[in-house]
């Protein structure tokens, strides 16, 4: 299958006429989505099937406004949303609500609740807006890897896989949406993402953070359940304070000199490689592969995936460190434990 990469302008017709026969990239300012009309189970196998997804993984629904998200709830909106729909939507959060008793299984996994959120993408929500359904929109890669922040990451990932993708630029968010439950006795946050638990909070005085896949009545949030963010290097997370996490990379950047080539099963690729925030640059040497992540936590989940993209061509082990959990940087550090597989 042919891929093609396009803008939303002066193609609108042909967008919606392929999103109707088969699954469509579009972009939104978290990551981007892999969309599938909500009504349509027949394409929304296919999603998970270009994914290689796993069935009991629900998805998201991206709607453009109150009245589709009207048609995939059962109910109205309950209260305790107003205050955050206004404050957050268009945005990155994501509300779970009772779902309609139409909506297909696939897209909840066979859960009460379906998650919902109003993307702030003026392209994306043209298009739903154009073709009149939500979109269901799992990140447009295959299941595990970094998810995609630009069209060239989708193309790497899925290429042949689907015939289009909306090209609408780099993602302003870089990390997915938070989404939280707020209609359970005790509101949960169920996953860290681009708002922080401390600015719903301020919505939601008596949201309290989930610490598992699920939650107590076994709701499952999407984008938990399984292994994520990976990329096929060996990601080493260095950990402590400030203090403690620049001695250990200054161990580790000895090692990285010694034996750069001589570890590395790959000849094309350097051993090691640095993801880090920009106050450990002194550590490292100008001969050493890194991707540097920005002075603040906002700016490091704006580039963490694309930095996890741009190792993974070129070194076979990534070293990474731990950061403060305040604001974003619970989403960032979120995506970095889950993409890590060896702690120091």
């Amino acid at each position: 299958m042919h891929t093609d990469i396009l803008k939303v302008e002066g193609n609108m017709s042909r967008i919606a006429r392929e999103i109707e026969k088969a699954p469509v990239a579009f972009p939104t300012e978290t990551v981007y989505g892999l969309g599938a009309p909500v009504w349509r189970e027949d394409l929304i196998k296919k999603v998970f099937e270009i994914k290689n997804r796993p069935q009991d993984n629900p998805l998201i629904v991206h709607v453009s406004s109150l009245e589709l998200l009207r048609t995939c709830i059962d109910g109205e909106i309950p209260e305790v949303y107003h205050a955050l729909i206004d404050a957050f939507w268009p945005g990155p959060l994501t509300l779970l609500f009772k779902k309609s008793k139409e909506l297909p299984y696939s897209v909840t996994a066979g859960s009460e609740y379906v998650a919902i959120r109003m993307p702030d993408h003026k392209d994306t929500l043209r298009v739903i807006d154009h073709i009149n359904q939500p979109l269901v929109g799992p990140s447009a890669n295959k299941s595990s890897r970094p998810s995609p922040t630009t069209a060239q990451h989708v193309f790497d990932d899925l290429n042949g896989c689907l015939s289009l993708i909306i090209d609408g630029g780099a993602c302003e968010k870089g990390i997915e949406s938070t989404v939280v439950n707020g209609i359970l006795d005790t509101p949960l946050l169920l996953r860290a993402g681009a708002i922080s638990y401390e600015e719903i909070k301020e919505y939601l005085p008596r949201l309290e953070i989930n610490r598992g896949t699920s939650t107590v009545d076994g709701t499952v949030s999407p984008g938990t359940r399984y292994k994520h963010y990976s990329p096929s290097a060996t990601v080493i997370m260095i950990t402590g304070t400030a203090e403690e996490i620049g001695s250990k990379l200054s161990i580790v950047g000895k090692l990285s000199t010694a034996l750069s080539r001589e570890i590395s099963s790959n000849e094309s690729k350097r051993a090691f490689g640095f993801l880090l925030p920009d106050s450990y640059k002194e550590y490292i040497k100008d001969e050493d592969t890194a991707y540097f992540l920005g002075e603040d936590a906002k700016t490091a989940a704006q580039r963490i995936f694309d930095g996890l993209r741009y190792l993974d061509r070129h070194v076979s082990v990534i070293y990474t460190a731990e950061i403060s959990k305040n604001n974003e940087g619970r989403g960032v550090m979120d995506r970095l434990t889950k993409a890590a597989t060896h702690f120091i």
